[in-house]
């Protein structure tokens, strides 16, 4: 396919050049393209919890709904704080999904993802069991060191900094600065931007906080050709 006329490196020249160690890619709506589906049919079932578990109505479950991504970022949030919810059982629930038809492998992600030198690690607001469900029917779950979902960081979520701090610390305390995060909601870049990573929106929004915008996560070698560079990557800045 030919490359995206959005996908170049916004203003913030000394990402342009940095040395990325680390790439945080976010899961829905980032490694697989919007309107196939998947999160149209997550935020069915988000609504089908609210209204069949708590009891809410359609018009009520909506407007919290809005509320909440607004105000912390996901739903869950939201409702562990006013209904004392179970949260595994909510993610359990909303992602019960028939993954293989709506997903189906990318062999052109693939062949971008193994061209890239860097660990790569799914840092997603969703569960880890999600996150494996996705990358199974993707077949792209080898190509990652690991998955950092909203269990492991405490049910913080992006885009609240503890999230990123505490995924930091269970990937292994590398500096943000050698980190890259791509997503779809430029507000979780911009939390990552003002820690020092490099960032990379993936679709289109308000670019304040990203360093690239691109339209599909296989155009990232496009926006930041350093990033092939295995020995760049691999460099240690000098005192």
């Amino acid at each position: 396919m030919p490359p995206s006329d959005r996908c170049w490196p916004t203003a913030r020249q000394p990402a342009l050049n940095q040395r990325i160690e680390v790439l945080l890619i976010d899961l829905d709506d980032t490694l697989y393209p919007p309107g196939n589906g998947v999160w149209r049919l997550i935020s069915d079932r988000i609504d089908a919890y609210m209204t069949d578990r708590l009891g809410l109505s359609t018009a009520e479950a909506g407007r919290l709904r809005s509320s909440y991504l607004e105000a912390q970022g996901t739903t869950l949030q939201g409702l562990m704080r006013d209904y004392e919810i179970d949260p595994s059982g909510y993610l359990t629930f909303v992602h019960d999904l028939d993954y293989p038809s709506l997903l189906s492998p990318d062999s052109e992600l693939r062949q971008v993802l193994e061209s890239l030198p860097q660990t790569k690690y799914i840092f997603t607001n969703a569960s880890a069991e999600h996150a494996r469900n996705v990358l199974d029917a993707l077949r792209l779950e080898d190509l990652f060191s690991g998955i950092v979902d909203i269990v492991a960081v405490g049910y913080a979520n992006k885009p609240d900094r503890i999230a990123y701090v505490r995924a930091l610390d269970l990937i292994g305390s590398p500096a943000p600065e050698v980190c890259l995060l791509a997503d779809d909601r430029p507000e979780n870049l911009r939390s990552a931007h003002a820690m020092g990573m490099t960032t990379v929106l993936v679709g289109s929004g308000n670019e304040q906080g990203v360093d690239a915008q691109i339209d599909r996560l296989a155009e990232l070698p496009q926006a930041l050709p350093h990033l092939l560079d295995a020995d760049r990557s691999e460099e240690r800045p000098r005192d």
